[in-house]
């Protein structure tokens, strides 16, 4: 749901959002995207639609996004591309 409303913002040509361990929650999400849009623009429209326990808690922005043969985001590898692995 959150990855639909995030691809259908202008500017955003791929999106994932990915859970972040949390010490407070547990987790808490992550959007990753590639595009060129601002990242506090993205973060006010996510909030607005999802609320604040819902929305990603950050934006991070990829030049190369992962792909595996089936053609789905590879999430491990959009990881690795980030240095969280």
């Amino acid at each position: 749901e959150i990855e639909a409303f995030l691809s259908a913002l202008p500017g955003v040509a791929r999106a994932a959002v990915l859970p972040r361990p949390d010490a407070l929650r547990g987790v808490h999400l992550v959007a990753v995207l590639v595009g060129t849009v601002d990242e506090g623009a993205v973060l006010a429209a996510c909030r607005a639609e999802f609320g604040a326990l819902k929305a990603p808690r950050a934006v991070h922005f990829v030049d190369h996004w992962p792909v595996l043969a089936s053609g789905k985001t590879d999430l491990a590898g959009l990881e690795g591309a980030l240095g969280w692995r």
